[in-house]
């Protein structure tokens, strides 16, 4: 399968993908299974740290914040029944939050979905501090990447 096994809140917005997924290869094979926890980290990390950090600080804080959150999400889902009691009401009128308790209540909980979020976590971190150079002489890094293709 090309796509997740489960419906994605986006995905499903776009009927035409759900209807012929199923003629998709698996082109992921196993990996295919945390490979969205692994990119969701890893992407957000480079994400967040693209656009608001300045120092090494603030990286090292985007990378442990997207970790947090990812990994509070997963394990929310081993205890999806108790901590789908304090999800608001509220969360209901608002579709993108609506959700919300289905995914902790219907999610699985898998120790290598955190294996998964935690290396996409590291590799955001290597990544930007290999292509970060020293600071100038505000205090600012840039990022810049010695790579050529011929």
């Amino acid at each position: 399968m090309v796509n997740r096994a489960q419906p994605v809140y986006f995905l499903e917005k776009v009927g035409f993908i759900k209807r012929y997924s199923y003629l998709l290869p698996d082109i992921y094979g196993k990996l295919g299974g945390w490979l969205p926890e692994f990119f969701h980290a890893f992407s957000f990390s480079l994400i967040s740290i693209g656009l608001f950090s300045r120092t090494k600080i603030s990286r090292n804080i985007f990378c442990l914040l997207w970790l947090g959150i990812d990994s509070f999400f997963e394990i929310g889902q081993k205890y999806g029944s108790q901590l789908a009691r304090y999800i608001p009401l509220w969360f209901n009128k608002v579709p993108i939050l609506k959700r919300t308790e289905s995914y902790f209540v219907n999610g699985r909980f898998d120790i290598l979905d955190l294996l998964a979020i935690l290396s996409g976590v590291v590799v955001a971190y290597i990544l930007t501090n290999i292509t970060t150079t020293k600071p100038d002489k505000s205090g600012n890094y840039k990022f810049s990447c010695s790579c050529s293709i011929h």
